[in-house]
């Protein structure tokens, strides 16, 4: 039996006829493809309390932050090696939590999770989430910033924060109160990181939250978490329409400029006055004088992510 379209053309007849032969076949494939990836996926240790909007995701959004901590440590125990979670009905992420598990992830420039490009607007394609030759040549590019010799100096920069973390604590301890350390210890990590990337020093875990660089810091990794956990919004351009996804472009925007004045400015006194003559090489000085085989240097765009 041939359908017949009285009021079109042959020739518009025959453009209706392909669009919608194509669609067909287009949504068959997914189809079948999805049936595969679900059916690969679901042999996998993993939990199998599923939702079809939220995956596994639904025991999460409801949580405070203490208790999706204390759930996720729970999976990590009863799934020592790693296990499958569904963010949503269609995609599926594998947390690792071993380090046999975790090695054979970090020896490779696969592709990254899904959940890892969210951050692309903030990191752009780094090391953490670049993948392929780009991936590769960040990784050459890089590799002589880990070297002992490089590495010895910053030792110094370490105890120097930790000295400052403890006489925060040792502060805090004559009020015979108790003190949460997470934070504690995450300014003087993220204290160790500023000064020995690019010897960025302001006070941080002395200011804390006060600082507007830890706050932007702290906000865009919070967004960040929230929407990993939200598959309604793990599409860019609605996520981007949302109140958080305006409030998670406006704080890249502010981190990329205090980024890029840095950068700007060492380069200028780089081209200028030579190389520092300093105690140690900090990350961006390496990164301003690394070239590849082919002579070429990172861009801005390379270093300040």
């Amino acid at each position: 039996m041939v359908v017949g379209f009285p009021s079109m053309s042959p020739l518009a007849q025959a453009v209706v006829v392909v669009v919608v032969t194509t669609a067909m076949v287009q949504f068959v494939r997914r189809l079948l493809a999805y049936r595969s990836y679900f059916t690969f996926f679901n042999k996998l240790p993993g939990e199998t309390d599923f939702s079809w909007i939220w995956g596994n995701l639904h025991k999460l959004k409801d949580l405070t932050y203490p208790e999706k901590l204390n759930y996720l440590q729970q999976l990590n125990t009863k799934y020592p090696k790693f296990y499958r979670l569904w963010r949503g009905p269609f995609y599926a992420s594998l947390s690792l939590n071993h380090p046999d598990t975790v090695r054979q992830l970090l020896k490779t420039s696969e592709p990254k999770a899904r959940w890892y490009k969210f951050g692309l607007p903030w990191l752009g394609e780094s090391l953490l989430i670049a993948s392929g030759s780009k991936w590769a040549r960040s990784r050459r590019l890089l590799t002589p910033a880990f070297h002992f010799d490089i590495l010895k100096p910053y030792v110094a920069v370490s105890n120097a924060a930790c000295d400052v973390m403890l006489q925060k604590i040792e502060k805090h301890a004559e009020t015979k109160k108790s003190i949460e350390m997470f934070g504690v210890i995450s300014l003087c990590t993220f204290d160790v990181i500023l000064q020995c990337a690019m010897s960025y020093k302001d006070d941080i875990q002395l200011k804390g939250d006060s600082h507007p660089y830890v706050q932007a810091v702290t906000e865009l990794t919070e967004l960040w978490s929230e929407r990993g956990r939200n598959p309604l919004v793990y599409r860019d351009f609605i996520f981007f329409l949302t109140k958080k996804g305006r409030r998670f472009k406006q704080l890249c925007d502010f981190v990329h400029s205090i980024a890029e004045k840095i950068i700007q400015t060492r380069k200028e006194g780089l081209e200028r006055d030579g190389p520092p003559q300093k105690r140690y090489l900090d990350f961006l000085d390496i990164l301003l004088t690394a070239k590849d085989d082919n002579g070429q240097g990172m861009t801005p765009l390379d270093i300040r992510n």
